[in-house]
């Protein structure tokens, strides 16, 4: 895949966000988010508030990508950066690691899906690969660990990026945060 292509889906998939903020927050979150260009600073940023994140939960924690990604996305919104937490699908390799279930504002530990932080055209994810080291991981979701040298940290690249690594990341909506 080309970057060109590869670019094509960021805006795919930040472009369902947008109407997605706008309802959920405000019209201005909507476009904050839509325009945002991530910098060095913004960059640097988001590496502390990851690293900040991860103090805050064990290594090997299962099931933690909702809390560790709302906790981020908090961090990154206090700084001013326009973040959302977002639930849905992962895959890898074609291989639906966390499939695309129904999300609901409740307590349910039967919920298989898998969330994430939207900051413009990047996605942050903090639990990838503490989930992974965990024994409960998917096979898949470990052999990536094993192919991408990692382990207990987060992500924050560029979907195009995350393309090359072959993850998929399937957006059902965004965690409404108060």
């Amino acid at each position: 895949m080309s970057q060109r292509e590869a670019e094509g889906t960021v805006s795919s998939q930040r472009e369902k966000l947008i109407p997605y903020i706008g309802d959920r927050y405000s019209s201005e979150d909507a476009e904050a988010f839509a325009t945002f260009q991530i910098t060095e600073a913004a960059k640097s940023l988001a590496e502390e508030a990851g690293k900040a994140t991860l103090i805050c939960f064990p290594e090997k924690t299962p099931g933690a990508c909702l809390p560790m990604s709302a906790l981020w996305t908090e961090f990154l919104r206090r700084h001013g950066i326009p973040a959302f937490c977002v639930v849905g699908g992962l895959s890898v390799d074609n291989v639906a690691v966390y499939p695309r279930g129904p999300f609901v504002f409740e307590t349910n530990l039967n919920w298989e899906g898998h969330s994430w932080v939207a900051v413009g055209d990047h996605i942050g994810d903090p639990s990838l690969f503490r989930t992974g080291a965990s024994p409960r991981a998917h096979p898949v979701l470990r052999a990536l660990q094993k192919r991408l040298n990692t382990t207990g940290f987060f992500l924050a690249h560029e979907h195009y990026v995350l393309k090359e690594f072959r993850l998929a990341y399937d957006i059902s909506f965004g965690a409404r945060q108060n």
